[in-house]
Order: C-alpha cells, then structure tokens, then sequence
C-alpha cells in the first residue's frame, strides 16, 4: 500500500509557526463565529489533511516542491487563493481515484477540520456530542455553503443590478433589527451623560425633565447642573417619587422674566402637545446637543467588616486602575470617612497612592476603615449566607465628537437607574415566563461543587443566572425575547429552513455578547475594555467586574462588534465551498455509518480531563436554548449538555 506524503515528511516547523500566527488573525476567522475551547489552527488542518490525502513524493525534488507548497498552502492569505486551493483539490481527487474522498470528524468541535476538508474538496462529515458544538458546525460547514452563494438583485444603481450574498444581508438586516428593538425597550435604562450649557452671567433657562411616569416637570434657572443635582437628590417635591429623570429640553433668555413667561407658556397644553411631539421626534434641544455615552460600568462586590464597632461595608478591590497607559493615567482612590468607604478618582499627577493595592487578595480582605482582616472562609461564608452585596464605583464615558474614554464617580441617578431596572426585570421576567413557559433567567444548575475548573460555586453562585446582574440579565432576556419574536414572524413561517439559519447566527450574537456581560468579566486598565468570563477554560470568581453598556458604538462584546465579527464570519466561509458538510449530533462511539465508509478520519480527540468542554458549554447552552431551541428540538432535548457519554474524564 503506498504512503501518504504525511507518512515520510512534513514542513512542522514551518506550518507550527503559520499556525502560532493565526492566533493574531481576527477579522473573518471561524473562533470569533462562538468560543469553542482548544481550537484546532485552520493552517495546520488544512496542511495535515493536505499531505494525509497525497502520496508520498516519488523523489527527493518532488519531496522539496511538496513540501514547499504545503507551506504556502497552510499560509492565512493563501486560505481563499484559487490557484493553490484548485492544485490542492486536484490532487487530492487524482489520488483518489478521481473521487472526492469522503472525510469524517467525529469530535469535530469547533469545525476546523471539517472544514478544511470541505476546502480541499473532500465529501464531509463532521459530528460531535455537544450541542453547542453542532450548532457551531452547521453555522460554519453548512449554512454558508448552502445559503451564501452570491445572487443578482435589482437596484436604482446605474448598472441596475448588484451582487449581494443573501444570508449576509439577512443576518445583518434582522440583526439591526433586534438591536433598534431593544433599544427602544430598554435603552433608557443606558442614559447618556448630556452636554449641559455651562452657567453664565445673565442668562436664565427654562429646562424639562422626563419623569418616571412619562410626566413632563417644567421649570425655570439660572444654573442647570446645579438644579439637576437638587433634583437628583430628592430636594424638588414634584420629582424626588419620580425618579430617575431625563434632561430632555432647554432654552435660554437673558433675564428671569422672559424666562418665567416661557415657563408657563409650555405648562399650558398646548406647550405641553408641543413638547410630546418634538420629544418623540427627536427634535429638543437637550437632545439635539447629545452628550456621553455610558460604555460601561465598574462595580465591586461588597462584605461587612466583622470588626463589632465597625462595621463597614467593604467594597471587594483588586486594584484601582481605570486606564494605565503611558500617555494616560486614571484611577480611583479609596478614602475611609468614618464607617463609610468613598472614592475619588484621580489622573496623572494627582495619583498619590498605590492604586495597585486594593482591599482583597486571595479571596482575603482588610478593612479599609478600621484594618480588621477577613480570612477567605469568612468571605465565602458571607456570600453562601447571601449577606454580601455590590456596589456601582464609577462609569465609563465616550463622546462621540472625542477620542478615548473618560471616567466618573457613580451618582446617585445611576442608583436610582439600576433600581428601576431591578423593578422592570421583575415584571418583565414574570410576563415572559407566562409567555413562554420558562424562566427566561437560566435557572438551571451550574456543575457541583469543585468541577474542574469552577471555583465561583464557593461563592453562593449554584444557577448559571447567577453570573449575571439585573441589568445584564434584563438586556440578554430582551435580546432574546426579540430574536424568538423573528423566529416566530410571518416571514420565518414562509421561509422556514432559511430563516432558522439566520436566527441561529442571532442566537450566537446573544450567546457571545453573554460572555462579556456578566459580572465575571473585568475592567482591563491597559487596554480600556471589558475582558470576557472564559478569557481561560475556567470560570473564576471576579471581585471587581464591569459591566457592559450592549448598545454601545465601541468596545469588544457590545451587540454592535459581536454581531459585525459574526458578519465577517458568514462572509468569509461563504467562499469556500459550495457543497455543505453532513453534520450529526452523535457520539464517536455510536456512528451510523457502515464499515470501511470512510476514506480517512482526521479528528482531534480531547485529552483526559484538559478541558470539561460539557459543562463549560452550558454557559452558552442556557442562552441558546432559550433563543433557538424551539428551532432544535432534537439538539436542545435535554435540561443542560450531554455528560455520561462524553470522553472527557472529570
């Protein structure tokens, strides 16, 4: 029998080092379609495929040349190279006996593999037991290949036609979609910071607020910061039950009387129907002169100091930094006032502390009030016993017209915010139940106790909703709600097959923005974002976490870059072929397939107990179920991932 070229030769060197690049290459690239752990490198793949289904040179020349083209073969920018893709398939088809080879990956994960064997022109097979790795499969070996191919539509354009990729514009289309939907629902829980008019001598204002309840609270002065901070806290009748608020509309005049007579003009119902119809309009003047957007959101977790004639309640700090860059420094200092702990956040300069020390290391605390110490079995004790707590510190700002982020104190509005969103989720979360039959929160139980990997069950948290503030828990059950709202329409029952694809890359959208939104991610002081939870193959404990404004125009995890990485994804595996893989949901040991059907299997297996992919993949599976799985009844059949079959040892 003769040799595969694999069998006496192979450029490892040179294809290690492709493969150690790759890691670097982002933009189209099949691991930012959903994180699936110990992902095969798409160069080696397709070189290893490549020289497993090619025979051995029949000379040293030919070994060099081959080897040589391997190299090239396995190169990022040579992966859409039609010259080099077609020399590949040739081959491979010509040592096959001028049949594709049929291929077969039975724990093929993320899809790497099967889809370099797609790439080279193999008849593929590709299979695993977890769900969310089959869905990751179909996602990338089927549905571009099926749906991507390139279509003529008609346009006011000069030419009158264009060529558009379909399922690209429909997975963009609804995802937008979605996006504007939510935010019309619960984007005013993510106020933005307005560009207030600086006070100034003679000039007087007349500003509206929008209430709680809807209702407008006219009024007239000479200082709008400071008269939003009386508001705010609580020193105004009419709005201290009424908040939190929203500047919506100012004037100016240049003495109080004028002022005054502007004020009660818009009291009057007429001025009243005017302002409700410029405000829906987007035409009042607070709003017209935007401000800064809230990108996100620091907290800290927080536990009562034990010391009896103390008593304070211990904001959880690793360190202080906001932004360490060597052009900007930012970052909050702790001051004790009493049995109170407040901040200041200081720059450059004005840093006179070490705001790498904080108030907790190892899981072990000191008081910054009085210097008493909690042991680690303390602090877990208080969060099992659920007497811990959080608190907001400070928010992370963008204005649109600027560069960069600036940083502010967490206020008393943004209090008042996050409550009302607790309310709204309550309400939102019991309709939705109602609604659906579940709880849209993932209620289901996280894995037991000292799990490879878990350490957060040491800290109260024993249902994977726990990893998630209310805030984080009411955007993700929103973008859900509106994803199914898709997958249920008219347009989805007439385009069944095609429009379960599409809200299939919606539900990786929600499933990978899920990552970075809950209270397991931290502020990363270097680079200004937010980091995700499974930045290892492990869930630890976060005692400072950062929160995500999803709407936001910048920062890594936001629906906005989720949803453009997901684009390029389709984008790009949309080239490579098109006949689609056959994927199963099915373990290795129990493959329907008849003896000597295969070619050649070229898998990947796990190793021992490297990665506990099963109960790492329920993070995703809860979110995902609860989006697609009316579409997946067979892959979303069970409570959480599949265990006692899987070749993983715990």
């Amino acid at each position: 029998m003769k040799k595969a070229f694999i069998e006496v030769d192979f450029p490892i060197r040179e294809v290690s080092e492709e493969s150690a690049r790759e890691k670097n290459i982002r933009h189209g690239h099949i691991s930012t379609l959903h994180i699936w752990w110990a992902r095969r490198p798409l160069a080696s793949s397709r070189a290893s495929i490549y020289a497993s289904l090619t025979p051995e040179p029949k000379d040293e020349e030919e070994r060099i040349k081959k080897s040589r083209f391997i190299y090239e073969l396995s190169k990022w920018e040579n992966s859409l190279n039609k010259d080099l893709i077609e020399r590949a398939r040739k081959e491979i088809l010509e040592a096959n006996g001028g049949v594709p080879p049929k291929v077969l990956d039975p724990f093929a994960g993320g899809g790497a593999i099967p889809l370099e064997a797609l790439r080279l022109g193999c008849e593929t097979y590709a299979s695993d037991l977890n769900p969310v790795a089959v869905l990751i499969e179909k996602c990338t070996l089927e549905y571009p290949q099926k749906y991507g191919k390139p279509k003529k539509i008609k346009t006011k354009e000069l030419l009158g036609e264009k060529e558009i990729n379909p399922l690209l514009e429909d997975v963009k289309k609804w995802g937008n979609w979605v996006l504007e939907e939510a935010k019309k629902e619960i984007g005013r829980f993510y106020p933005y910071d307005p560009d207030l008019p600086a006070p100034r001598p003679n000039v007087f204002w007349v500003y509206v607020l929008k209430c709680k309840d809807d209702s407008f609270y006219i009024g007239q002065t000479d200082n709008i910061p400071r008269r939003l901070e009386e508001h705010w806290n609580r020193q105004v009748e009419w709005t201290k039950t009424r908040l939190p608020i929203e500047l919506i509309h100012y004037e100016s005049f240049p003495n109080r009387e004028e002022a005054v007579k502007r004020e009660q003009e818009l009291k009057t119902g007429f001025g009243r129907k005017w302002l409700k119809r410029e405000y829906k309009a987007g035409k009042l003047a607070a709003r017209q002169a935007g401000g800064s957007i809230p990108v996100g959101y620091i907290w800290a977790r927080t536990v009562k100091c034990q010391n009896p004639s103390c008593g304070t309640e211990i904001p959880l700090i690793r360190q202080t930094w906001l932004a360490k860059k060597e052009n900007k420094k930012v970052a909050y200092k702790i001051i004790s006032k009493g049995k109170k702990v407040e901040f200041e956040i200081r720059e450059g300069k004005e840093i006179d502390f070490d705001p790498e020390t904080g108030t907790i290391s190892r899981a072990k605390v000191i008081c910054p009030c009085c210097g008493s110490g909690l042991s680690d079995k303390e602090v877990r004790k208080q969060f099992q016993e659920g007497k811990a707590g959080q608190r907001m510190i400070a928010v992370v700002l963008h204005h649109p017209k600027t560069q960069g982020k600036t940083y502010r104190l967490a206020t008393e509005r943004d209090q008042e915010i996050y409550l009302e969103v607790e309310k709204y989720l309550e309400k939102k979360r019991q309709e939705l139940y109602e609604k659906w039959g579940f709880d849209p929160v993932p209620d289901e139980p996280m894995p037991p106790r000292e799990t490879l990997g878990f350490r957060v069950q040491r800290y109260g948290m024993w249902k994977w909703g726990d990893l998630f503030n209310s805030r984080q828990k009411l955007a993700l059950i929103t973008f859900v709600e509106k994803a199914r709202e898709i997958a249920n329409s008219q347009w989805a029952i007439a385009n069944k097959e095609y429009a379960k694809a599409v809200v299939s890359y919606l539900g990786f959208v929600i499933s990978r923005i899920s990552d970075f939104e809950s209270v397991l991610g931290a502020w990363h002081p270097q680079w200004e974002f937010s980091t995700h939870a499974f930045a290892r193959q492990a869930l630890q404990m976060t005692w400072d976490y950062s929160e995500l404004n999803l709407f936001s125009p910048i920062l890594t995890g936001t629906w906005n870059s989720m949803h453009g990485q997901i684009l390029r994804v389709i984008e790009e595996t949309s080239k490579i072929n098109f006949n689609s893989a056959i994927i199963n949901q099915i373990s290795a040991t129990s493959l329907s397939y008849p003896d000597n059907y295969f070619d050649a299997i070229i898998t990947d297996p796990p190793y021992y107990d490297n990665v506990p992919y099963s109960y790492l993949s329920d993070f995703f599976y809860v979110w995902l179920k609860r989006t697609i799985g009316d579409l997946y009844p067979d892959l979303f059949a069970t409570p959480l991932t599949p265990k006692s079959e899987e070749i993983v040892a715990y």
